[in-house]
């Protein structure tokens, strides 16, 4: 549903992590027209979504020029670092950066932030699968309503997140999915 709230069509989108090729391959299907890059340090996950969950994509190297879109509707995956891609990304080349947190051994959570923002256009969308507190605190900058915390129940708080898997609440009826703008983390 995040995808679904930009105020542009999407174009390009980076995926962090394989995740068996799903985002990817739900993006290639249901958004025709869009590029999708995916970050995927691990081989042997690309190799087993590739293998059992039928991804089909273009193995690419540090040599591949990320700042350009591949080919419409190709799914390229790079392994490499997050951070070590993105330097060589443009800026605001995406509208659209999803997936998991991508986590940068010795890199700290707002420097890797930095590059998510420096590489996304400024009305694309940013949604994270696997956040906590601390990673919150390096999007939301101080600004909390710049974020969002989309996860059943719709009342959530940052606080919520605090532990690493907080109790669900029940619902208010409140949607706050309906309530993200492009603007929106």
């Amino acid at each position: 549903s995040a995808l679904m709230t930009g105020s542009t069509a999407l174009k390009r989108v980076l995926v962090c992590g394989c995740a068996g090729g799903a985002p990817a391959a739900f993006i290639r299907r249901y958004v025709p027209g869009a590029h999708v890059d995916v970050i995927e340090r691990d081989e042997r996950k690309t190799n087993l979504s590739i293998e059992y969950f039928g991804l089909e994509c273009t193995k690419c190297d540090e040599n591949v020029d990320i700042s350009s879109a591949g080919a419409e509707g190709e799914i390229r995956v790079f392994r490499e670092s997050f951070v070590k891609t993105a330097k060589r990304m443009s800026a605001e080349a995406y509208d659209a950066v999803i997936g998991h947190w991508p986590a940068c051994d010795g890199v700290d959570d707002d420097a890797i932030w930095r590059e998510i923002c420096r590489v996304t256009s400024d009305a694309g969308v940013v949604a994270f699968t696997s956040t906590n507190a601390d990673i919150a605190r390096s999007m939301i900058g101080g600004d909390e309503t710049r974020a969002r915390l989309l996860r059943d129940p719709a009342n959530v708080t940052f606080e919520d997140v605090e532990d690493e898997r907080p109790d669900k609440r029940a619902r208010t009826g409140n949607d706050i999915a309906s309530k993200v703008s492009s603007k929106d983390v």
